[in-house]
């Protein structure tokens, strides 16, 4: 496996259907189950419980409700679907989706909102991602995973 392949690269943030924040219990239960459902999927690399900086100025409970992955560009589309799926069965909560050291680029979307085009998008910024990281001029620290993290929705 490729080193750089092991650290995240989205960001899935769940919260209220209006966007406050969950309260910690259901914020950690959630993104527990969701963590749970994604580690027996295949669609991933790697599953791990996330803090969002955009969130560092709020309490630690504001963080709860995150998760991030590392996922191939091709596997997006099935990860898409299964978050779809995913938010349906969870109707209480929000999805919101952002890929992490994206720049200007990483403002978050919500995966049931995604047109064909928007998900091609998606898919281009983790392939763009990928060969910046692969890049021998990228700085070391994108390399080693050091990332912008996802906007306040």
């Amino acid at each position: 496996m490729i080193p750089h392949l092991e650290c995240p690269n989205l960001a899935i943030q769940i919260t209220a259907p209006d966007g406050d924040l969950l309260s910690p219990a259901d914020a950690l239960d959630r993104a527990e189950a969701l963590r749970h459902e994604l580690h027996g999927l295949g669609l991933t690399l790697t599953v791990a419980p996330a803090m969002p900086p955009a969130l560092a100025d709020k309490p630690l409970t504001a963080a709860l409700g995150g998760v991030e992955v590392a996922v191939l560009p091709p596997m997006l589309p099935g990860l898409v679907d299964f978050l779809r799926g995913w938010g349906q069965r969870n109707a209480a909560v929000r999805v919101r989706l952002a890929v992490l050291g994206g720049g200007q680029d990483s403002s978050s979307v919500d995966p049931a909102e995604l047109t064909d085009q928007a998900l091609a998008d998606l898919v281009r910024r983790l392939w763009a991602r990928l060969q910046f990281e692969e890049s021998p001029s990228a700085p070391a620290a994108s390399r080693a995973g050091s990332v912008n993290r996802m906007r306040a929705a």
